[in-house]
């Protein structure tokens, strides 16, 4: 193998891994952005009406931690224990929400969520 061959090969090497990591460092925790026009409670926490950032904590070791952040990531209001979802058949992997059951006078119970393109979400553990 001549020099030539071998910066070439070492360089798509170099340029496959980074290509790997950054891909895969984007889509890893499945973060979706959430807009509450209400207050909604999660996991024992009151959120105001506003944007929320969900997020799964350690993508790498198969975590079962969700993150709940504020808009500018500033802010973590909830690291929840969650399990895997089967998400329902509709033909839509829209991001979405699961709502669960509350009385009429009280801010909406979120149970869990599905980052969209995904066929599965994650539901908070009580």
């Amino acid at each position: 193998m001549t020099f030539r061959n071998a910066v070439l090969v070492v360089m798509a090497a170099v340029l496959t891994l980074a290509a790997t990591l950054t891909g895969g460092a984007t889509t890893l925790n499945r973060t979706t952005y959430f807009t509450f026009n209400a207050p909604v409670r999660l996991h024992g926490v009151l959120l105001p009406a506003g944007v929320y950032v969900f997020e799964i904590a350690n993508p790498d070791s198969g975590s079962n931690v969700t993150r709940v952040l504020d808009r500018k990531r500033s802010k973590v209001y909830v690291n929840g224990l969650t399990r895997v979802v089967i998400r329902p058949p509709s033909g839509r992997l829209d991001a979405a929400i699961i709502f669960g059951e509350t009385v009429t006078s009280a801010p909406r119970r979120v149970d869990g969520w599905y980052p969209e393109g995904e066929t599965t979400g994650r539901e908070f553990l009580r």
